[in-house]
């Protein structure tokens, strides 16, 4: 089976050890979906990246994984920025186009109706999915650990699609309904926030702000504040709603962010500061605390089950 090449407007391409790899792309080529039904890649724009609007028989879900521009639409411009989600229909004219001083790099899946076709739950997923995520309405990732919830799958997705064997295929195909059914389980979760009532709307956002920012330093005058209560009864009430102090719930959150920074790094100094610790004696008492070993230690376990 040959491979499908390129992206749909984003530039795309062969990728070596892995995306970031790939050249930076000034120009568009040609997908194919073949008989697959779908194509997964990423692609890295040149600042003079150029398209021209066109259509597409397929629809596709995109990543603005790094950088900012414009979806170009016959009737109105989207503004894209890092982070954001995006579906487009099939046969929709539309471009994209770079912020020249931060070109985007995209990850993006093309697909049809082939890859739920005669499976009623992929079928299912993919309506759930459809009917989540609004068309042509960039959805903006602003909390890190959902930003790379999506990353990760999309770029498993990548790497699967340069590995040879007859399962790719289906790893890719069951990669992408995942990643359906995770965005509209996530796009559930945020409208059962909005539809809370005052008096549980306000601690809840407070937790929302806490989960997309829990990499900065963060005071609990400032959640308190946001949740509208007072210092003592937001701590009391955080404590009730979530089993831990306000403490041990960012720090829980930081050393799940840098584990998942660590197996794709590898890097113990970067994961550290990406999570939001501001030293490595500090990184290292809480890793061991709540993870019961080492970052070194930690990476070594990994690479001995992978190896397995």
């Amino acid at each position: 089976m040959s491979k499908p090449i390129g992206t749909l407007g984003t530039g795309g391409g062969d990728f070596g050890p892995g995306p970031d790899a790939a050249p930076l792309r000034v120009r568009p080529v040609s997908v194919s979906l073949e008989d697959r039904g779908l194509a997964v890649f990423e692609s890295r724009h040149a600042p003079n990246f150029a398209m021209e609007i066109g259509t597409w028989p397929f629809e596709k879900l995109c990543l603005v994984r790094q950088g900012s521009g414009i979806l170009r639409l016959q009737e109105e411009d989207r503004p894209l920025a890092e982070g954001d989600l995006l579906r487009i229909p099939a046969d929709i004219p539309h471009a994209f186009a770079d912020q020249p001083s931060q070109p985007m790099t995209l990850t993006m899946a093309c697909y049809d109706e082939r890859i739920a076709a005669g499976n009623a739950q992929s079928e299912r997923i993919l309506a759930r999915y459809r009917a989540a995520l609004a068309p042509l309405e960039p959805y903006p990732l602003a909390a890190p650990h959902r930003r790379l919830q999506v990353t990760r799958r999309f770029r498993q997705m990548v790497f699967e699609d340069v590995r040879p064997g007859a399962q790719t295929d289906d790893a890719i195909w069951c990669g992408l309904l995942d990643l359906m059914r995770h965005l509209a389980a996530m796009v559930a979760e945020d409208d059962q926030l909005r539809a809370l009532d005052p008096s549980q709307q306000g601690f809840a956002s407070s937790l929302a702000h806490l989960e997309a920012n829990f990499v900065r330093p963060i005071r609990v005058d400032e959640l308190a504040a946001i949740a509208n209560l007072s210092y003592r009864r937001y701590t009391d009430l955080f404590r009730q709603r979530t089993g831990a102090t306000v403490v041990e719930y960012v720090t829980g959150l930081r050393l799940t962010y840098a584990k998942q920074r660590l197996l794709e790094t590898g890097s113990i100094m970067l994961s550290c500061l990406d999570a939001g610790f501001g030293d490595l004696s500090s990184f290292y008492r809480a890793f061991n605390r709540f993870v019961g070993m080492t970052p070194k230690q930690f990476l070594a376990e990994h690479r001995k089950q992978s190896a397995a």
